[in-house]
């Protein structure tokens, strides 16, 4: 695996948004593309830091500290406006109808149907305004995690909140959806699994991340470990006074060095970790330390980001930039 580019700028989170052979780059205010070398394109209006930047229909999506810019050309020098400039957004996303949802910090969600703008705050049923995550279903029902780790779902004009297993101010960090279309919630200290039939099924445990192949899930936290898929599951409680616990003696560790925070797979069965000082991959029960390619992947790693097509692995980091990895297989020295 070989390290084909680098770039940085200090002080700041790396974004990434991979559409087809191209990845697009947000560091800071500055937006950035690389297909076969890294090129600047233009810097987001006022300074504005980026909180992620997507694609919706051709056009891009990006979110900022100071409001959320839709309909964004990153190859022409026309000017924006944003919408919700008053507020830090923290997700967007489109339904089926074409309908823009849009998370803040402490502002609530913005609904935009345009021309018009429903504003859903504790007013209308959410249980906070501060929102951590939004996640949306096939069936279109959005799902929204707050920052007190509790999580609701909105069906047609419906909030239901649902309250967290105990009294805890850890955020919801991310809701997922795995291979049979069932959710699970993440927070640092819980996770909530609601299976096929809607029952809810709880575990303590802590959580950066989690990955779930067929076979295995690894789990990211202060260590690094795998289990099996059918005993991760079976490990959970069915109520929120129940809480299920994993037992030590089911985990088998993934030795890293340090805290992981962010797991990936690839299609060729390499399990990318990236931790809180830099990039490992494991794969065949080897974990290699990819910092002794290059020092930028030493960094904090806050994203792992695939082009299945060509190759590449984009790394995104905390104030060292991005890096591309191009490669099938790791290479063993």
């Amino acid at each position: 695996m070989n390290l084909v580019e680098a770039f940085k700028r200090e002080g700041h989170y790396a974004r990434t948004f991979v559409d087809g052979d191209t990845c697009y780059i947000a560091l800071g205010d500055q937006l950035f593309r690389y297909t076969d070398k890294i090129e600047y394109l233009r810097s987001v209006p006022n300074g504005a830091e980026t909180t992620f930047i997507d694609k919706h229909n051709g056009r891009f999506v990006i979110g900022t500290r100071t409001g959320v810019y839709l309909n964004y050309s990153l190859s022409s020098a026309q000017t924006h406006q944003p919408l919700f400039e008053e507020s830090v957004i923290s997700a967007a996303l489109y339904d089926r109808e074409g309908n823009l949802w849009v998370s803040t910090v402490g502002d609530g969600v913005y609904f935009s149907s345009s021309p018009d703008v429903n504003i859903y705050t504790t007013k209308s049923g959410l249980a906070l305004n501060q929102i951590s995550a939004l996640h949306k279903t096939k069936n279109d029902e959005l799902f929204i995690g707050y920052r007190n780790g509790s999580y609701g779902s909105k069906n047609g004009s419906l909030i239901n909140n649902i309250p967290i297993p105990t009294p805890t101010n850890e955020p919801v960090t991310q809701i997922k959806t795995n291979a049979n279309g069932e959710l699970l919630i993440l927070s640092k200290s819980y996770l909530t699994y609601i299976d096929s039939i809607n029952h809810k099924h709880y575990l303590r445990i802590l959580l950066n991340d989690l990955l779930i192949d067929s076979n295995e899930v690894y789990l990211a936290s202060n260590r690094t470990y795998k289990i099996s898929t059918d005993l991760f599951y079976t490990s959970m409680g069915k109520s929120r006074n129940q809480l299920g616990l994993i037992g030590q003696d089911l985990l088998e560790e993934i030795v890293v060095k340090h805290r992981t925070n962010v797991l990936a797979k690839d299609s060729h069965g390499n399990v990318f970790l990236g931790t809180d000082q830099g990039l490992f991959v494991q794969n065949e029960g080897i974990t290699i330390d990819l910092g002794k390619i290059s020092e930028g992947l030493n960094a904090y790693i806050n994203d792992i980001v695939f082009d299945a097509r060509r190759g590449l692995t984009y790394v995104a980091t905390r104030g060292e930039g991005l890096s591309v990895l191009k490669g099938t297989s790791v290479e063993y020295c």
